[in-house]
């Protein structure tokens, strides 16, 4: 099989304390560096990558994919969930598609954008496959990013 940017090593996986501890669905986000030997840069300087955005709004439009599979995509708008969390009404969201990402302000040509958010949180994402929550990001998010990224 032919891959264009070859082999790469997923390592340096970071999620929050209390998220390990007590599984806190605030906190439920976590990060993964790649490494190739060899390689002249960055993954994300070969393929692009989307930006990580904190703080911002509850309400906005964002696209949310599902993995493994990516078949569940859906254009919405997030909302709040009493317990400050991002929620998304989207159907075909079934278990599984934790990690799925939100992404806000996509350019149309590279459909690279923001993420805002990623299938997680309360109700472990959610417990129908009709609505799925995210941890809402903030300093905690972008602190945990910036540990991720800082290592060695």
């Amino acid at each position: 099989m032919w891959l264009p940017f070859g082999f790469w090593d997923v390592g340096d996986e970071l999620v929050a304390r209390v998220w390990a501890d007590d599984s806190d669905p605030d906190l439920d986000v976590g990060f993964a560096t790649a490494h190739q030997a060899g390689a002249s840069g960055p993954l994300e300087t070969m393929t692009g990558a989307n930006r990580l955005g904190a703080n911002g709004p509850f309400a906005r439009s964002v696209t949310a994919t599902g993995y493994p599979d990516g078949s569940a995509v859906c254009s919405t708008t997030t909302s709040k969930q009493d317990t400050f969390q991002l929620r998304v009404d989207c159907s075909g969201f079934a278990t599984g598609t934790s990690g799925g990402p939100f992404v806000a302000d996509a350019d149309p040509h590279t459909q690279l954008g923001t993420v805002v958010g990623v299938v997680g949180g309360f109700e472990t994402g959610g417990d129908t496959d009709d609505v799925s929550y995210s941890s809402y990001f903030d300093g905690d998010v972008i602190a945990l990013y910036r540990q991720a990224t800082s290592r060695p």
